[in-house]
């Protein structure tokens, strides 16, 4: 099974050109996806991706995404199960990424 695999893009704007850009993996690696359902046979990926625009001030933005694709089996409970780490995985990487943007005050 392939391992997972985590984006993040974040790109600034300013009067509506983007200024800045960066995008890449994760810097660490997300959770791999348990052992279940068939371990031969065919595999699927799911892919939960979330991205929130910042506005700064002064006509700036910063837009931040963070993705991640999780292969598994192609049963339906492993399928929800690794929707559902990828959900709680993005969420929580997107809070931290928004936390340490700018100030935006």
């Amino acid at each position: 099974m392939k391992d997972p695999e985590a984006t993040a893009t974040k790109e600034r704007k300013k009067s509506g050109r983007v200024v800045e850009e960066e995008a890449g993996p994760m810097p660490d690696p997300p959770p791999r996806p348990s052992k279940g359902g068939c371990s031969k046979g065919a595999e699927c990926e799911v892919t939960f991706a979330r991205s929130a625009t910042l506005n700064l001030g002064n006509y700036e933005s910063m837009r931040i995404e963070v993705a991640l694709k999780m292969p598994c089996p192609v049963v339906p409970s492993a399928i929800e199960k690794a929707y559902a780490l990828s959900k709680t995985w993005v969420d929580g990487k997107l809070e931290a990424a928004i936390a340490e943007a700018p100030d935006r005050g």
